[in-house]
């Protein structure tokens, strides 16, 4: 970019530019080339650390690049134009902020997308502004890589101003930084056909899909536009278990009349009203727990100890990727919407699920959590189905906490005494939250060794290692604290009367992409399965123990199971089943996860899993940019793509897939997706 020619001459031959604008333009040129070279290293990390890796390295690299001279490169043909003739000091200092601006929010941008191995989307844009999230993420580590490469950022650019201003000559001219521009122009329009190319886009590239996000569906003000399905309703029913066939009104697709529960199913004994307590498990994947197979003796003991003395479901799947997904796939046996989270996007939605159905029968209802609920509003939708709620403004300031909240073991001291004080039957939620990223290891945390299945050098060697060492052992700390705090509550809870009424039912919100100990990350269908597998067991003195039910199951099922403990015939709604009666679960019924983050949907059935990634959302019809249909059973990691060899195995989780996609979201909205409405 840059090359000395004799003085007094410019190298467009051009002898007509002033000192002043010859070293605006060479501190242009030099300011690119310091921008290029971070993009360059950022992108690498992005690379190494991002736990899913393109498919074209090399062009997915050189497609950022060009998009990063393109931004440089306007930057730089704008201060050129003001910077002449009298405004070419004032033109320097907003190149030298502009370019510094563009920086940050680049490496902004890459700590998040680093984390997720998606590009950023409005929800995860609304998220990581919350001040408790930003303040979290700070606090582990990304504030400091920030402010380091900020200020070698800042250091560089002074350099190249004190060169600049010494120059006699400069190769920089406006045609040759058009010609950038035009080169970035079209590597931005070749980004949609390179596999995670939304990884590799700088802070414009980010901002331009965003605002067409906005565009369509005005997410930010939270004004969800949620397209009318091209479908007829009833094809929803495409989701249901075969057995769920007593419909109601197909204005109310999803409403039905329950099956008369088999002689195999479990039953409580009679006359017996049971409190119900949820235990909502910040990030607790499948992947590291030991009843699943975790590789880490010890990690989940109390986990463990539950899983031997309960009831064990061993394929569940999380609805969605976010907290109230999960809990709102327990209370109301909904799906994620693909468009919104509903809890906070929708707190008044007319809905048919637990909470009404436990309301009419005389229960108190309770939700606790020990952080700030300002970051989904959930106040606003427990509070006006009859809960009462209690989150981190209502704990001892003494208590233990971490960059995201109250300790567990605060969290279970806490629930406990609310459990006390209210009269039986009562059904509560409760959710931890020390298990998250930045994976903070509260105070009141017990002494805690890892006992990895490794050599010492070995261990030592991952301890350091910069993923590994940064992120994933300090996750599988915080599961051992989680595990911890959630015996230390069921200690506490043995001691209570109301404990041997009591079904828990203890299960992970949703999984994270942290890559495991022994290996990357190797598939999308790999990542998915991180990000949605999740622990899920029921525990009661009521229940047997001891059992382990296969599945599929998801969040969706919790409902239905309970209702079907509870003797309810009661018309319900939902695509889940009743995972305590062999009949009703013992069918290939497809589970639906929604992943926010890359816009996809997976199906899962007994013996494949189906990805699919929605190119068009926010329009009807549907389309789906990739497609992986996997087979669990022989090829449990994805590594082979079956969806253009089993065509009808495709055709029909596609369809099953389509109409979630396009139906849900608009049933959801309308309050079409519970019960039909009683009339007056």
């Amino acid at each position: 970019m840059l090359r000395r020619v004799p003085t007094g001459k410019s190298a467009s031959g051009d002898p007509s530019l002033t000192q002043s604008q010859i070293s605006l333009r060479s501190l242009a040129g030099y300011a690119i080339f310091i921008r290029s070279v971070l993009g360059f290293l950022v992108r690498v990390r992005i690379f190494l650390a991002a736990p899913l890796k393109p498919q074209q390295p090399l062009l997915w690299l050189s497609v950022g690049l060009l998009e990063g001279l393109a931004v440089s490169s306007i930057i730089s043909i704008l201060c050129i134009v003001i910077g002449r003739p009298r405004w070419t000091n004032a033109a320097r200092g907003v190149m030298v902020a502009a370019f510094l601006i563009n920086a940050a929010l680049y490496l902004v941008f890459a700590e998040v997308i680093t984390y997720l191995g998606q590009g950023l989307h409005l929800q995860v844009l609304q998220l990581g502004l919350h001040p408790r999230f930003f303040a979290g993420s700070v606090e582990g580590g990304s504030g400091i890589r920030i402010a380091v490469l900020m200020t070698l950022m800042m250091g560089a650019l002074v350099w190249a101003n004190g060169r600049a201003r010494r120059a006699q000559s400069t190769r920089v001219t406006l045609p040759r930084l058009c010609v950038l521009v035009v080169l970035g122009g079209l590597a931005f329009l070749a980004a949609p056909h390179i596999h995670l190319s939304e990884t590799t886009g700088g802070p414009v590239a980010q901002l331009l899909n965003l605002l067409d996000e906005r565009r369509r569906n005005q997410q930010l003000h939270r004004l969800i536009d949620v397209p009318r399905s091209s479908l007829p309703l009833t094809s929803i029913r495409a989701l249901m278990p075969p057995l769920h066939r007593h419909f109601i009104d197909d204005r109310y697709p999803l409403a039905y009349l329950p099956p008369p529960r088999s002689g195999a199913a479990t039953r409580l004994p009679p006359r017996v009203a049971p409190n119900i307590v949820i235990v909502l498990l910040e990030s607790m994947r499948s992947a590291e727990v030991g009843a699943y197979g975790g590789n880490v003796s010890g990690l989940t003991p109390n986990f463990d100890l539950l899983a031997r003395n309960g009831i064990l479901i061993d394929d569940a799947y999380s609805v969605g990727g976010y907290t109230p997904e999960g809990e709102l796939g327990m209370w109301y046996g909904l799906l994620a919407s693909p468009y919104e989270i509903v809890v906070r996007n929708r707190p008044s939605a007319v809905l048919s699920g637990l909470p009404e159905f436990l309301r009419e029968r005389g229960y108190q209802l309770l939700w606790a959590h020990p952080g700030d609920q300002t970051l989904y509003l959930s106040s606003r939708f427990y509070l006006q189905r009859g809960f009462h709620v209690s989150d981190g403004t209502s704990f001892s300031v003494t208590e233990p906490r971490t960059n995201w909240g109250y300790s567990d073991k605060a969290l279970a001291r806490h629930t406990i005494a609310m459990l006390d004080g209210v009269r039986e039957p009562f059904a509560a939620m409760e959710l931890t939250i020390s298990n998250h990223h930045p994976f903070e290891l509260p105070s009141d945390a017990s002494p805690f060794r890892l006992r990895l299945p490794l050599s010492e050098s070995e261990h030592e060697r991952l301890r350091h290692d910069r993923l590994i060492g940064q992120r994933t052992i300090p996750m599988l700390r915080t599961i051992h604290y989680s595990d911890e705090a959630l015996g230390y509550f069921l200690q506490m809870a043995r001691a209570k009367p109301w404990f041997r009424r009591t079904i828990f039912v203890i299960v992970g919100d949703h999984g994270t992409p942290t890559r495991p100990l022994d290996h990357p990350i190797r598939s999308i269908h790999e990542l998915m399965m991180l990000r949605h597998h999740v622990a899920m067991l029921f525990y009661s003195p009521l229940l047997p123990k001891g059992i382990r039910i296969a599945g599929p199951a998801s969040h969706a099922d919790v409902l239905p199971t309970l209702e079907g403990l509870l003797g309810s015939t009661a018309p319900r709604a939902g695509v889940g089943v009743d995972l305590l009666d062999p009949v009703d679960r013992g069918q290939d019924r497809p589970v639906i996860s929604w992943n926010p983050e890359a816009r996809t949907v997976t199906v899962t059935t007994a013996a494949f899993s189906y990805h699919a990634a929605v190119a068009n959302l926010g329009t009807t019809p549907i389309e789906f940019s990739s497609e992986t249909l996997i087979d669990d059973r022989n090829d449990p990691l994805g590594m082979s793509n079956l969806a253009y060899i089993r065509e009808a195995q495709t055709k029909r989780l596609r369809d099953i897939a389509r109409s979630y996609v396009e139906i849900y979201p608009s049933l959801i909205a309308s309050g079409e997706s519970g019960l039909p409405l009683k009339k007056p």
